[in-house]
């Protein structure tokens, strides 16, 4: 201002904030993911059957990733897996049930039992070997993220025991519109799920051992009371049979 107040000039002072927007962005995006992961990780352990739990699983992830498919692959065989669970774009085929060789997934079972994830930004422009390619080209796929689903198991007799990570089966999210580059945030939101699936893999599996055992005593349970009510020898009804139902009878009188 002049010496007579009257606004003359304008000085001002800026301060670039990119960075800091960056900082709260991620912020932003890394509690989202957490809190994605939680919800994913609360609804796939709401089940105990393991079917439900591998559907909710590529439901889930296939609507946040935003990806043309989702699937869950198991490994029934040393050299060949299973599209067990499947979420996928109305305008592709399913390919729920069908098997696919494991030259096709991209990397060995060794390095998939090691933890280490399949990163295809693009297929035309990755050195794939020609199995994969042609796998990958003739499902209409771009890109491709597959994560190992580690279970825990246990190793041995029941005397030396051992609890390891074996290779259960792979978590894959496909890309098939157009080409997908992979953030390293997406990598380790799909590994950290798979890592709730594979908890809850494990706990479907002990559930159904349970059920299994349950089953089994009934069963013996059931076998020794048939036992305890028939003689040996002539296999016909003893005492014991006769004085429940008398008692039995007597009771409905």
């Amino acid at each position: 201002r002049d010496r007579g107040g009257k606004p003359i000039g304008l000085s001002g002072i800026s301060v670039d904030i990119t960075e800091r927007v960056q900082v709260e962005k991620a912020l932003r995006h890394q509690a989202r993911r957490e809190r994605l992961v939680a919800l994913i990780g609360q609804r796939i352990r709401a089940s105990l059957q393991l079917n439900d739990i591998l559907c909710t699983t590529v439901a889930e992830l296939r609507q946040f990733l935003q990806s043309d498919r989702m699937v869950i692959y198991r490994f029934s065989e040393k050299e060949r897996g299973i599209v067990v669970a499947e979420s996928v774009d109305r305008d592709y085929p399913p390919k729920l049930g069908t098997g696919v060789n494991i030259d096709c997934l991209g990397i060995s079972l060794e390095a998939y039992s090691r933890g280490e994830c399949n990163v295809i930004h693009d297929v035309e422009l990755s050195s794939l070997n020609g199995e994969t390619l042609k796998f990958l080209r003739q499902r209409q796929i771009k890109s491709r993220l597959a994560v190992p689903i580690l279970v825990e198991d246990e190793v041995g007799d029941s005397k030396s025991q051992t609890r390891s990570k074996q290779l259960w089966g792979l978590l894959v999210a496909d890309h098939c519109t157009k080409v997908h580059h992979w953030h390293r945030q997406e990598i380790n939101l799909l590994t950290s799920l798979a890592t709730q699936v594979a908890i809850a893999i494990r706990q479907a599996q002990l559930y159904a051992k349970l059920e299994e055992s349950k089953r089994q005593l009934e069963e013996s349970n059931r076998e020794l009371l048939r036992l305890a009510s028939m003689d040996w020898l002539t296999q016909t009804a003893n005492r014991l049979r006769f004085d429940e139902c008398i008692n039995q009878e007597w009771r409905q009188m």
